[in-house]
């Protein structure tokens, strides 16, 4: 009976043991709960304002960046949940304060005016993701939320692209792009 006991006892440890603990792999670091954290943040905040620029952007293209970032970044939210979960990691329940005065601020705002500075902030929001995500890449330990976060870098990019050719149309310039520039195009011509 005792044996049998132990038995049961070891088995329902180990269902609900962390899923770094059942693997081998490595114990989630500091850094990588600041990525959870840092990246829920951010994510929660996009979805907020695309839904925001959904119902008061003046420019069709703004409000359709907005759904797409409703979309894609409650994809990636769905995801990184799970990660989290699977992981014994914890995720802020809502925004943080930056994000919160930067709702605010667009909140008071309307038509061309909204358009422009949703946008601006689109930029500055999906640089400082690009970086969030790099830096789990280089420094995290659990391999599961570094490759999530090589996975994601590429659409956070063309958020940054897209924000950028958006603005770019807005202000009538030219956009710059997150990719490196083809190397041929500075070899001289023969």
């Amino acid at each position: 009976m005792t044996r049998l006991f132990a038995t049961v006892l070891m088995a329902s440890a180990l269902l609900t043991a962390p899923a770094w603990a059942q693997s081998g792999s490595p114990k989630p670091s500091r850094q990588d709960q600041t990525f959870v954290n840092r990246f829920t943040a951010a994510n929660m905040a996009e979805i907020d304002l695309g839904k925001m620029a959904q119902s008061k952007a003046a420019d069709a293209e703004v409000k359709d960046f907005g759904r797409r970032m409703v979309e894609e970044h409650g994809q990636a939210g769905d995801q990184l949940k799970q990660l989290a979960q699977d992981h014994a990691l914890k995720q802020p329940g809502r925004v943080d304060r930056k994000h919160r005065d930067t709702h605010n601020r667009l909140d008071k705002l309307s038509g061309a005016a909204f358009d422009r500075a949703y946008i601006d902030n689109q930029i500055q929001d999906h640089q400082a993701a690009a970086q969030i995500l790099q830096k789990e890449i280089d420094q995290g330990s659990l391999a599961a939320l570094k490759d999530f976060a090589g996975a994601t870098l590429p659409t956070v990019n063309a958020h940054l692209d897209q924000a950028r050719q958006i603005s770019a149309r807005i202000a009538g310039q030219t956009p710059q792009t997150s990719e490196m520039p083809d190397a041929t195009q500075n070899q001289p011509r023969q």
